[in-house]
């Protein structure tokens, strides 16, 4: 039985632990690395990316969001509920205007000071 690494050659990254009754070849997509040739103190619990040749340990970039991208996202929310309350401002609305106009207008001062990692939403009354 043999043991091998897969490794994805656009990327280098080993995607998966494989077992075959007879010896892999490289192809276009992917190559492999058998497990017998890896060093005693190889670390099978981290993600690993070919480099020059050899196994690297490999972690995922952390993704990042910007304030400028997360309160853009709050005014799109912001301005979705302020467009689907709209109709409890019209004169002949059967909704009590008085509040649902102090629920508007908590929605158009989300923005001011605002904790973009914790953002709470007013609820709309019923």
């Amino acid at each position: 039985m043999y043991n091998y690494y897969q490794i994805r050659n656009s990327t280098n990254l080993v995607e998966l632990e494989i077992s075959s009754m007879q010896p892999l070849t490289d192809n276009d997509n992917f190559s492999y690395i058998e497990l017998s040739t890896l060093p005693l103190d190889f670390d099978y619990s981290k993600g690993h990316k070919l480099v020059n040749g050899s196994l690297q340990v490999y972690e995922e970039p952390q993704v990042v969001i910007s304030n400028t991208i997360l309160m853009r996202d709050v005014r799109n929310k912001r301005d979705e509920l302020l467009d689907d309350s709209d109709w409890t401002q019209v004169p002949d609305s059967p909704a009590n205007s008085s509040e649902w106009a102090t629920y508007r207008q908590k929605l158009r001062d989300i923005t001011k000071d605002i904790d973009l990692s914790n953002v709470t939403w007013p609820t709309p009354p019923v």
